[in-house]
């Protein structure tokens, strides 16, 4: 478990969870649409995978996944992670609380020899990813209950 480094309260932190942890607000903000049994990615169980939890007085208020996943939309790097189901509470957003938790998912990325963060994009947050140095591919496209995304990825090389 580990604390943010930042003058916010000590009651905030990110820290690895489980994929079942994440399933209540994949499901609340992500996958209404779905029982809480089916808010599920395929990997969620995968050793290579990690799930983050971004807490506030020990709640889960914002949550995202990391999977070693290749894409054919990028040349090959050394190793590359598709990010999944990042959410943030309704009324958490606009304090900085997404920005913490992708600042973390890189450093997650760095320590497993990372390069590449990819991820399908919601329109809603097309601006956000943008903020934090994801570069967009392509024109944008219907994902099946979900909406429009775009395909964006963020190389760590430094």
């Amino acid at each position: 478990m580990e604390c943010l480094q930042n003058k916010e309260s000590f009651l905030h932190m990110i820290k690895e969870i489980s994929s079942d942890l994440a399933k209540p607000l994949r499901q609340k903000i992500l996958m209404s649409h779905r029982s809480l049994n089916d808010c599920c990615f395929e990997g969620d169980l995968d050793q290579s995978s990690a799930h983050f939890g971004y807490y506030i007085e020990n709640e889960i208020k914002a949550i995202a996944t990391l999977l070693a996943s290749k894409t054919s939309q990028l040349p090959s790097s050394k190793k590359m992670f598709r990010l999944r189901g990042m959410a943030v509470d309704t009324e958490y957003r606009g304090q900085n609380i997404g920005r913490k938790l992708i600042e973390k998912l890189e450093e997650y990325v760095k320590i497993q020899n990372g390069d590449l963060i990819w991820c399908d994009a919601r329109i809603g947050a097309f601006d956000f990813y943008k903020k934090l140095g994801f570069k967009k591919i392509g024109e944008s496209y219907e994902v099946p209950h979900a909406g429009i995304h775009y395909f964006m990825f963020k190389n760590l090389k430094t």
